[in-house]
């Protein structure tokens, strides 16, 4: 499986990997959560590269695709707490199918991978950039313009971070 290497600039090479986690999270903080404590694993290592530090990411592109449509993302979305991810017109067409489908609407919406009750769904910037990495290395990955358009056409996810359900899971909040 090919495995696409990822740059950021600007690196201090006594960093060890603890730091990298505070360094992640003070940037992104919910993209830490999603590195470290979810199911994809990403590998850094710091690189001479024209006289600045860089940081390598090391990816599985199977780890980099939506379970709903089993393609790379497109438009990525990460849900919380489980921190799956989904590109947004799958995740937003499924979160429709599923809503109308529901009997019970007080329940709340499921994680379409693990079935864990979803508190919240954001688009994931940090993500999308290696999405974007990936399509510039391996152009066969990328989707025909009838099919982004219909997937930007479900897309309802619109920034960072929308609440799906308030703290006490009664009542929904609209995306």
């Amino acid at each position: 499986m090919p495995r696409v290497p990822l740059r950021f600039r600007n690196v201090d090479p006594a960093l060890n990997l603890t730091n990298w986690c505070m360094l992640i999270m003070s940037a992104t903080a919910r993209t830490m959560l999603l590195l470290f404590t979810g199911h994809l694993v990403y590998t850094f290592n710091i690189l001479k590269d024209q006289n600045k530090n860089n940081v390598k990411i090391v990816l599985d592109i199977e780890n980099a695709k939506c379970s709903i449509c089993l393609n790379l993302w497109h438009d990525v979305v990460t849900v919380a707490p489980c921190f799956h991810n989904f590109c947004n017109g799958c995740f937003s067409e499924w979160l429709r199918r599923s809503s109308a489908n529901s009997r019970d609407k007080i329940q709340g919406a499921a994680c379409p991978q693990c079935r864990t009750s979803v508190q919240s769904v954001g688009r994931n910037h940090f993500l999308h950039n290696i999405e974007e990495a990936i399509l510039q290395a391996f152009s066969s990955l990328q989707r025909s313009d009838e099919e982004i358009a219909l997937l930007e056409s479900y897309a309802s996810v619109k920034s960072n971070i929308h609440a799906i359900w308030t703290l006490d899971n009664t009542r929904p909040v609209p995306l």
